[in-house]
């Protein structure tokens, strides 16, 4: 039955609305999310290693070399080598897991699966994200903690080049810094007439746009996400270089199966990933809260 357009009292010209159709369209709602972006700040280094069997890759640590003062007569010292490792554990998953009858999937107008598919591989990406958003910032040291502020459009360069400071200290590589801000810090960063604008940079920095870079200023670009952690009212803003924080993904599956209880086909997908900082002085953070603009 039809929904019925409002009419005026006392008209009961087609009463029951059952001349008037209702529709389904063919072409659906979209729905509209945040582009997953943790690839862009991470390092894929020991990936290979682990993709071919295992849940864990040792990585050992360059030995470090102590120099000492020659005095002549005086006895040397000798060095004890301590061998240092780094454990990245394959030690996390997400899935999805879905079904949908025969009988609608033959009658239904649309193609349920590959929408839902398309879907559910976004949401998988966004649910990554967000573990690792939300706990890495735990990992920075002392050093690159920068005091927690209310963010204006007119200190936003001076907490930007304090975590270049920080980082040129930890000798940080220069190239490839990156720092995650929360979605209203866009609005704070555009009224700052030293902000490179993502939509003013031009097309080699097109695809990364859609990745969630807003652009960059001072040698950082700079990310917007709703994935950052919130702690005591101040979301945990991260910064660093790529070189801080490795990811492996040991295994992406989808698969398509016939439900044995049913006339149904099943769809499901398994992610199982492993991220770890590798290099904590390479990592900052700071506890910010939206200034007025």
């Amino acid at each position: 039955m039809g929904l019925q357009y409002p009419r005026a009292a006392g008209n009961n010209n087609q009463p029951n609305g059952v001349y008037t159709p209702v529709l389904y369209s063919l072409t659906m709602l979209k729905i509209y999310m945040e582009q997953a972006m943790v690839p862009q700040i991470v390092n894929f280094n020991w990936e290979g290693e682990i993709k071919k069997f295992g849940d864990m890759v040792k990585i050992r640590r360059d030995p470090d070399a102590e120099v000492y003062d020659y005095v002549i007569g005086q006895d040397l010292q000798t060095q004890a080598v301590e061998d240092k490792e780094e454990q990245l554990l394959i030690n996390k998953g997400v899935y999805y897991n879905v079904s949908v009858d025969d009988v609608d999937m033959k009658q239904n107008d649309v193609d349920w699966m590959s929408k839902f598919s398309e879907n559910a591989t976004k949401r998988t990406k966004l649910k990554v994200d967000t573990a690792v958003l939300g706990s890495v910032y735990a990992d920075a040291p002392a050093a690159n903690i920068l005091p927690d502020r209310t963010v204006t459009p007119n200190n936003i360069p001076e907490l930007i080049v304090s975590a270049g400071v920080a980082l040129d200290e930890s000798f940080c590589p220069p190239e490839d810094r990156y720092m995650v801000v929360p979605k209203w810090f866009k609005g704070h960063l555009q009224l700052n007439p030293n902000f490179n604008d993502a939509d003013k940079m031009g097309d080699g920095k097109a695809s990364i746009l859609k990745t969630g870079l807003i652009g960059t200023l001072n040698g950082f670009d700079i990310f917007a996400t709703s994935n950052l952690a919130v702690v005591g009212g101040k979301t945990q803003v991260i910064f660093g270089g790529r070189t801080a924080i490795t990811f492996a993904t040991q295994m992406v599956k989808t698969q398509k199966i016939q439900s044995e209880r049913a006339f149904a086909e099943k769809m499901r997908g398994l992610q199982i990933y492993g991220f770890k900082t590798v290099e904590p002085t390479h990592l900052g953070k700071v506890g910010v809260v939206k200034g007025t603009l």
